[in-house]
């Protein structure tokens, strides 16, 4: 627990480490991260991380001290240290990279904890709530190795579709009704069926518009044509 360099998978990495994940505690000195320790000029993608993580200087969620890119990676482990703490990543050297990466901070867990604990340039990590990781949105964001099923329950978070069968993908899908004052919605699912149709008094419906067919961010615009008023057998005029 006091030594340098620990991570949950690779204390010093001088590859690349891909598609893997670490589910337990990890903890040590300088340089601790829920997934590589220490990352030099090498590539952390596609890897998670579930489980706290402490340490006293260079401390992140996913890479303890990174001088590499780091990318399409997230954790929701606590983690804690003396300085230099992350939720994604503790420090981050010039010139080393992150990108869409994310962690989970609520009232309870990695509270005011930045994504990057110290560092500048091209690094960011975002900060999401339980919501957004249990519906599907972060493994959405993460893109198309990611997957998740059972959404929208407490124990449903991102896996990896290469070492998960069960890992579905997650598509958002927005429902937009095409009338000004329509309440539409976007939704993250694992079935991007077509919606229901919609009652519009006044109108016809008259089908979906879809797009982003063959991708996972999809669009239905509905069709709607204004219905003739019917005859009253009565007209009003204003003489004048």
């Amino acid at each position: 627990s006091g030594s340098d360099h620990v991570g949950g998978v690779v204390g010093r990495n001088f590859g690349s480490v891909q598609n893997s994940y670490n589910t337990g505690a990890v903890s040590g000195g300088e340089y601790v991260g829920g997934v590589v320790g220490w990352n030099i000029s090498s590539t952390v993608e596609n890897c998670y991380n579930i489980g706290d993580v402490s340490g006293k200087i260079s401390v992140g969620g996913v890479v303890g001290h990174n001088v590499g890119p780091v990318k399409n990676c997230y954790n929701i482990g606590e983690v804690s240290g003396n300085s230099y703490v992350g939720g994604v990543v503790g420090s981050n050297a010039f010139g080393a990279t992150v990108t869409n990466c994310y962690f989970l901070q609520t009232a309870d867990v990695n509270v005011g904890r930045p994504g990057i604990g110290e560092g500048s340039g091209d690094a960011t990590a975002t900060e999401k709530d339980d919501t957004a990781f249990h519906s599907g949105e972060v493994a959405h964001l993460l893109g198309e190795a990611w997957g998740q099923s059972a959404l929208g329950t407490d124990n449903s978070w991102p896996t990896l579709v290469a070492l998960d069968n069960s890992a579905k993908t997650v598509y958002k899908v927005t429902v937009d009704y095409n009338y000004d004052g329509a309440q539409n919605k976007t939704t993250y699912t694992n079935d991007p069926a077509k919606p229901a149709a919609p009652a519009r008094e006044g109108y016809t419906f008259g089908g979906w518009d879809k797009t982003g067919e063959g991708t996972t961010t999809i669009t239905y615009t509905a069709k709607c044509t204004a219905e003739e008023p019917p005859y009253t057998g009565k007209y009003s005029y204003e003489i004048s």
